[in-house]
């Protein structure tokens, strides 16, 4: 369960750091070369809605709330950043060992996030 905890955790840290990636520096990232209608944060919200045009209404039942993460890189990687989460801390067995998951966590976000923008 320990090994299976400190994974959870690295990949909460990789799909935060997509996600900081998409929000803040696309353009200049590894991302870029992915579609920005998907990967993009700044371009990707359109994808909620019908023709892109929030008064038109949402593409699809649930797209501009529970089933957000449908519509973009952004809503996706947040959400496997959240359920990693909470999977790895209800795995670990003590408030110490949560505290290492945390590091781990914020060790994996640094190296990802580094290597997404080199």
């Amino acid at each position: 369960m320990i090994v299976l905890s400190i994974i959870l955790i690295c990949i909460s840290g990789i799909a935060k750091s997509i996600c900081d990636t998409s929000e803040s520096t696309f353009k200049n990232s590894k991302l870029k070369s992915l579609s920005p209608f998907f990967w993009n944060k700044h371009t990707s919200s359109s994808n909620k809605w019908k023709n892109g045009n929030p008064s038109d209404g949402e593409k699809f039942i649930g797209s501009s709330t529970i089933f957000v993460f449908l519509t973009d890189a952004w809503h996706l990687f947040d959400l496997i950043n959240i359920v990693m989460i909470f999977c790895s801390i209800s795995l670990s067995y003590s408030v110490i060992f949560t505290g290492v998951l945390f590091v781990i966590r914020q060790i994996s976000f640094e190296i990802s996030y580094r290597f997404l923008n080199n």
